[in-house]
């Protein structure tokens, strides 16, 4: 299966950065999925659950208390949260 990179960053550390298959993100208009190859993506988060599996087949969840950021560009995610 494609994967990208995932960078998960609060405001004084790193949560988690890694390779993965897909990524499901609490966008502030609801829900969306993210494989690799997307097209480039820039939007605020809303509040929800975050949701990645990672090489392995491994789902791994996150919960998004607070507003942030998401952004997709040349196979890297970037998730940037309070």
């Amino acid at each position: 299966m494609n994967t990208f990179k995932l960078k998960i960053l609060g405001t004084d550390k790193k949560i988690y950065e890694g390779v993965v298959e897909s990524l499901t993100i609490p966008g502030s208009s609801g829900y969306f999925g993210i494989w690799a190859n997307h097209c480039p993506t820039l939007t605020t988060l809303g509040k929800g659950l975050l949701t990645y599996r990672d090489k392995e087949g491994k789902t791994n969840s996150l919960n998004i208390d607070n507003q942030g950021f998401f952004e997709f560009y040349k196979n890297t995610a970037t998730v940037l949260v309070e």
